[in-house]
């Protein structure tokens, strides 16, 4: 099954790629591909092929969910942005970093 993917908005006006991987793990990445700066999507949300690998809808450049690798296209050897995982707030039952 491929990853689930969401956009969601950030402090700074721009656009975080939520990537929901089969593991149950999260990864952020800032909307913006490393070939140009433009955003991954057209503007309707969706830059996530049907067999799980984001993609730029410009030039068709495709980044692992994983890791935001550029594996093909005219960024290979670049890749997106991560951003860190959201923190919960204290006493959520979470375990936080010291």
């Amino acid at each position: 099954m491929p990853p689930s993917q969401s956009m969601e908005p950030l402090p700074d006006g721009g656009q975080a790629i939520r990537v929901g991987l089969d593991d149950g793990s999260l990864r952020r990445f800032r909307n913006r591909c490393p070939h140009l700066g433009i955003p991954l999507d057209w503007g309707d949300g969706r830059c996530l092929t049907d067999d799980g690998l984001l993609i730029c809808s410009m030039h068709a450049a495709l980044f692992d969910p994983e890791s935001g690798d550029c594996l093909a296209g005219p960024c290979v050897g670049k890749r997106l942005e991560r951003l860190p995982d959201p923190v919960a707030p204290a006493g959520d039952g979470a375990q936080h970093g010291a």
